[in-house]
């Protein structure tokens, strides 16, 4: 009698890749979306967060404009450059890993900005003067 080799076969091995590669191609866009998701949220919370410190800084000066000259953009970024306003600056406000906010102020009682990631194909926006929410949008593809 011959002893038989436990051993797998190709068609088995095969058999066992293909489940593999299938699962692969479910789970890798998953992650993917999720790691967006993650990115979006940040972004999100990087609103609520300017928004809480540009409500802080009228309610103790009753005026925008001190952030910013009127009808003039700043920029900021989680590297810290770009704002040298010390209303903004410290641990009043931050910004996530890769996102930039940009500021606008319209005037001593309106002001807009929005967020982008280079990582992102959406921007963060919100108006204080128009509808007070927090929105998302595409990005310009024309720049």
């Amino acid at each position: 009698m011959k002893k038989m080799k436990k051993a797998f076969s190709m068609v088995e091995l095969l058999f066992v890749m293909a489940i593999m590669a299938a699962l692969a191609a479910i789970a890798i866009p998953q992650l993917s979306s999720s790691k967006d998701a993650e990115i979006l949220v940040a972004m999100q919370n990087d609103a609520k967060n300017a928004i809480t410190t540009m409500n802080s800084v009228y309610s103790q000066t009753l005026d925008y404009t001190l952030i910013s000259e009127k009808n003039k953009s700043i920029r900021y970024s989680d590297a810290g450059n770009g704002l040298s306003n010390p209303l903004l600056t410290g641990d009043k406000f931050s910004v996530s890993k890769d996102n930039t906010i940009v500021m606008y102020v319209y005037s001593d009682q309106c002001y807009s900005f929005w967020i982008d990631n280079p990582n992102m194909k959406y921007d963060v926006q919100f108006e204080s003067c128009d509808n007070g929410k927090i929105i998302t949008k595409p990005v310009n593809p024309e720049g």
